[in-house]
């Protein structure tokens, strides 16, 4: 996940309701004569051109303001410190998923060690992981109301990423079997080219985000 310093800015607006949020009526919530949403009626907010229920937006607004999200946002070192830890966990779990799709598409040499490669990045891989999930979170949680409102954020999360993890869920299971072959499968090049394409995707999104509303 990048991230600006402009979307953590704008989550550190605590205390009043973002006048930006369009209810479905198409009155601003603080304009003379906007109507308040049917009790009966599950509320629905835009922001940046993508509706969605009032309470995606609340459950980002209560998290931005959870204590830890506050820390995270108010200091002056936390934020770049989980910044450098989210992006150490990527590099960790893209250069080891990079390795291993590199060795479908036939780079370097058929070696015993090389044939052994998935197994040997498994640990590392999901390890990085982890780490970048949790920085990741992180970050998330001290800009949460913008980010569920951001189109390429929410390509990433919920597309692209679920894509990319499944796939690569299914290279892990057969790669020791392709790497054993004396050719290389046609299908397991496919699957290395079609992962490296999504995490590069993935990584276009994240740097959008910014940028997009």
């Amino acid at each position: 996940m990048l991230e600006s310093r402009s979307l953590r800015l704008q989550g550190l607006d605590r205390g009043r309701v973002d006048r930006r949020i369009i209810f479905a009526s198409g009155l601003s919530a603080g304009s003379p004569g906007a109507s308040l949403p049917d009790k009966g009626k599950p509320e629905r907010q835009q922001l940046g051109g993508i509706r969605m229920d009032g309470s995606l937006v609340a459950f980002g607004h209560w998290l931005q303001n959870r204590p830890f999200a506050l820390s995270i946002a108010g200091s002056d070192w936390a934020y770049p410190f989980v910044q450098a830890t989210h992006f150490t966990g990527l590099s960790l779990w893209v250069g080891t998923n990079v390795a291993v799709d590199l060795s479908l598409l036939g780079a370097g040499k058929k070696s015993p060690a090389s044939m052994q490669l998935s197994d040997t990045l498994f640990l590392w891989n999901w390890i990085g992981f982890g780490i970048a999930i949790t920085g990741g979170f992180l970050l998330f949680s001290v800009s949460a109301e913008t980010y569920l409102t951001n189109i390429a954020f929410l390509t990433k999360l919920g597309a692209l990423i679920p894509l990319g993890l499944a796939l690569h869920i299914v290279i892990q299971r057969k790669a020791p079997v392709w790497e054993q072959a004396s050719e290389t499968p046609a299908v397991a090049k496919i699957a290395g080219i079609t992962e490296l394409l999504l995490w590069l995707c993935v990584a276009t999104a994240a740097v959008l985000i910014p940028y997009v509303g």
